[in-house]
C-alpha cells in the first residue's frame, strides 16, 4: 500500500482547546458493516467519513487547520514554514504526534517545534523529533493499536530515529524546518486537498471545461462552461441552454453574479473529490453545507461511503453547523463534537462517547441540547430576543 492512512493526531499548546487535541481517524467501535471504512488489518479500520460539529466560534475551523498543517508535513513532506501557519503565531512552542500506517508498517512520530527567535522574520523550527516503526504483524488488534497510541511514549531509548542524534552529514542536509518524517514517507502517493479558506472566497476554478455531469447536478440550465482554448489562462465561456448568447470573461470575480454560489462550490468540490478518490488521500472541507442543498451534501458523503467507488480508502473530513448533515452518517465514532467548557475552552469529544443509545437521531441529540453546549442556551436566546424587542419598540 503506497498511500498513507493516518490513525491519530495529537497536538498540544493550542490555548482555545482544553488540554491536548486528540483526534482519531480509525473506527473505535466494532465494524459490522464495512461501508464507509477501509480495512488496514483484521480488526483495524480507518474511517472514510469524519465530521466535526459544534456551535459558531467553538474552534471547528482551527481544528481543521491543525489537521491540515500536520498532513502537509507527514503526507506532502512540506517544511514548517512552507505551510500557512499563521494560526500558530501566538504560540512560542508546541509539539505534535502522528500515528499512521504506510508500507505495511505502523509508524509514530513525536515532533517538538518552537519559534525561531534568532531570525528577524517569523519562523518556526524543530528542536527534536522521535520516530519509530512497528511491523504490521505486531499490531493485530485495536488493543495493540491503542497501546501504541497511548502507552508508548517516545523517547531516545525506544525510537528508531532521533533527530538530535542523526549523523552530522544528515544534519547538514536536513533543514531546521524539515521533518525527519521524509525518510519514511517521501515515496507515498497520497493526496491532501482542502477547502478551508474557500468558505468566504468562492472562485470558479476550471482547467479546460466543467463536465456536463457536474453542471447538470447543480444547474440543469447551463449548457457549458469551458476555456476559449487550451491555455489555462484563457477566458472562460458560459452558455445557457435557453439562450444563443455565449458569455466570455477573464475576470474571476464576476462569476458569482452569473451562476449560483452552489454551482461554483460544487465544481471545486467535485474536482477535489475525484482527485482523492482516484489516488487515495484526504479532502478537508470547512462548512460542507455552505451554498449546497442538503441532498447534494449527501451525494458527496455517499461517494466516500461507497466501497466500489472509494476503493482506495479516501477520507473526507468536514465541519458543519447543521447537525442534520450527520444523520447521513451510519456511525458515531467518526463524529467529533466541540463544546466550550466553563473556562470557555473547547473540548473535543466523540459522539459515540457522549451518547450510547443507538435509537436517538443524531441531529435531535445535538439540536435539543441533550448534550449540553451543542445548541444555543435558552438564556442566550431569550436575552437576544428581548434586546431586539426593546430596540424595535424604542
Amino acid at each position: 500500500m503506497n498511500t498513507i492512512k493516518i490513525l491519530n493526531i495529537k497536538f498540544n499548546n493550542i490555548n482555545i482547546f482544553e488540554g491536548n487535541i486528540y483526534f482519531d481517524f480509525f473506527a473505535n467501535d466494532r465494524v459490522v458493516n464495512e461501508e464507509g471504512t477501509f480495512s488496514l488489518s483484521k480488526s483495524i479500520y480507518a474511517n472514510n467519513i469524519i465530521s466535526v460539529v459544534g456551535l459558531n466560534a467553538v474552534g471547528k475551523t482551527t481544528l481543521l487547520k491543525i489537521i491540515h498543517f500536520v498532513m502537509e508535513i507527514v503526507i506532502n513532506n512540506k517544511s514548517l514554514n512552507e505551510i500557512n501557519n499563521t494560526f500558530l503565531t501566538p504560540i512560542d512552542k508546541f509539539s505534535y504526534e502522528v500515528t499512521f500506517f504506510f508500507n505495511n508498517r505502523f509508524h509514530k512520530i513525536l515532533s517538538f517545534v518552537e519559534r525561531d527567535k534568532d531570525k528577524n522574520e517569523v519562523r518556526i523550527k524543530y528542536t527534536n523529533e522521535y520516530l519509530t516503526s512497528i511491523a504490521r504483524s505486531n499490531i493485530t488488534s485495536k488493543v495493540k493499536l491503542k497501546e501504541l497510541l497511548i502507552d508508548k511514549e517516545l523517547d531516545e531509548n525506544n525510537s528508531d530515529i532521533v533527530r538530535n542524534k542523526l549523523d552530522n552529514s544528515l544534519k547538514l542536509i536536513l533543514k531546521e524546518d524539515d521533518s525527519i518524517i521524509t525518510m519514511i514517507t517521501k515515496e507515498n502517493q497520497s493526496l491532501v486537498r482542502d477547502m478551508i479558506d474557500n468558505v468566504n472566497l468562492n472562485f470558479l476554478n476550471v482547467k479546460k471545461s466543467v463536465p456536463s455531469e457536474v453542471l447538470n447536478l447543480f444547474d440543469e440550465n447551463i449548457d457549458f462552461i469551458k476555456r476559449e482554448n487550451e491555455d489555462s489562462d484563457s477566458n472562460l465561456m458560459l452558455k445557457f441552454k435557453n439562450s444563443n448568447s455565449v458569455y466570455s470573461t477573464g475576470n474571476p470575480f464576476i462569476w458569482g453574479e452569473l451562476i449560483s454560489s452552489g454551482t461554483i462550490k460544487g465544481n471545486s468540490l467535485a474536482d477535489m473529490t475525484l482527485e482523492v478518490l482516484k489516488h487515495g488521500g484526504y479532502l478537508l472541507v470547512d462548512e460542507l453545507e455552505n451554498h449546497l442543498n442538503k441532498q447534494l451534501v449527501k451525494v458527496f458523503i455517499d461517494l466516500f461511503r461507497n466501497k466500489e467507488i472509494n476503493k482506495n480508502g479516501a477520507t473526507i473530513i468536514f465541519t458543519t453547523h447543521y447537525p442534520e448533515i450527520i444523520d447521513f452518517m451510519n456511525r458515531s465514532d467518526n463524529i467529533y463534537v466541540l463544546r466550550r467548557n466553563l473556562e470557555k475552552r473547547a473540548n473535543i469529544e466523540l459522539l459515540s462517547d457522549l451518547v450510547e443509545r443507538d435509537d436517538l437521531k443524531k441531529s435531535d441529540v445535538l439540536l435539543s441540547n441533550y448534550i449540553k453546549g451543542t445548541a444555543p442556551s435558552y438564556e442566550a436566546v431569550k436575552y437576544f430576543r428581548d434586546y431586539i424587542k426593546s430596540e424595535v419598540f424604542k
